[in-house]
């Protein structure tokens, strides 16, 4: 794609919401290609990761370059993956297949998740002993009282008005069947409580699920922003839990292993970045926007690890 062809363009749209993460990200790298296109999303690759381009009033995540545009309009483009892309830095445009995204006036909000924060500090002695667990048959994420009482209880809250979606029926308590009907066991949840309770990699979640980004990858990322709300981003912990991420990332696809490597970087959801700074109804909101489970999955590793659950049960390698 030549830089000078702006005048065969066909169509002109603005970039009017994105973070300040990918904000930056354009402005360091200049060509790379569509990766793929879904109905409110086209991915672009860039130098090995990923931005997505939204429509108007996406959910804002780290990857967003959310526009004017919506779902229907996107599809008019008819872009393919492969078809190039160009971010001229200097003249604020993105440049994707024939089309022009104006990236020179957005909102540009900051994701990077701050820690520690003086209302999450772990509570050792809130964390029950692993063997004790297991002696009991109980289930870990009910084992524990929590180490913010108030921090975990709204994300209980949360987690409440969620279906049973994801990880969710591990940690609330879910309708039981109607009488007479005898469901079978999901083996995708007692695949995971095995990993939780008995001492296995928790990188063993990594892929473990269906979508886009998967309930085991998405509960991860919560993980990881709570061990950075409990202040632990430059303990040993993390790291070695990053780098065991790292290493594992071929457990997954592109899009979800994108979102990984973001929490790594402490760059998280908006619904995250701002929880317990706006109300509940907005969390609500915001979180029920994040796709099918994925709000519920990230809820649920946020209060494994802010539980303290991550020390008693987490394990990786």
């Amino acid at each position: 794609m030549a830089e000078g062809c702006e005048r065969n363009l066909l169509k002109s749209m603005e970039i009017t919401r994105t973070s300040q993460y990918a904000f930056d990200f354009l402005n360091r790298h200049r060509r790379g290609a569509v990766h793929s296109v879904y109905k409110k999303t086209i991915n672009l690759e860039m130098d090995g990761q990923l931005l997505a381009i939204q429509v108007s009033g996406s959910p804002l995540s780290p990857l967003s370059l959310i526009t004017d545009q919506t779902a229907e309009s996107l599809d008019t483009l008819k872009l393919q993956p492969g078809d190039p892309v160009l971010a001229t830095a200097w003249s604020r445009k993105l440049l994707v297949g024939t089309h022009c995204f104006h990236w020179d006036k957005p909102a540009v909000v900051d994701l990077q998740l701050k820690g520690p924060d003086p209302r999450f500090t772990p509570n050792q002695t809130s964390v029950n002993d692993r063997q004790t667990s297991q002696n009991h048959g109980s289930n870990p994420v009910r084992s524990t009282q929590c180490c913010d009482p108030e921090l975990s209880g709204t994300v209980l809250e949360l987690l409440n008005t969620y279906p049973p979606v994801g990880f969710v029926p591990l940690f609330v308590d879910v309708p039981a069947p109607p009488a007479g009907t005898h469901a079978a066991p999901d083996p995708f949840l007692t695949q995971t409580e095995t990993i939780l309770r008995t001492g296995a990699p928790i990188t063993d979640l990594i892929g473990l699920g269906i979508g886009l980004t998967p309930s085991g990858d998405d509960f991860l990322c919560g993980v990881l922003a709570g061990l950075t709300l409990l202040g632990l981003r430059d303990s040993q912990d993390f790291r070695h839990l990053s780098a065991e991420i790292s290493r594992n990332l071929a457990k997954t696809n592109a899009i979800s292993a994108a979102f990984l490597r973001c929490a790594m970087d402490g760059q998280f959801s908006e619904a995250l970045v701002t929880l317990g700074s706006v109300s509940f109804v907005q969390s609500l909101q915001m979180f029920h926007d994040i796709g099918h489970s994925s709000g519920a999955d990230t809820l649920c590793g946020l209060y494994f690890a802010l539980c303290g659950l991550y020390f008693a049960f987490g394990k990786f390698s």
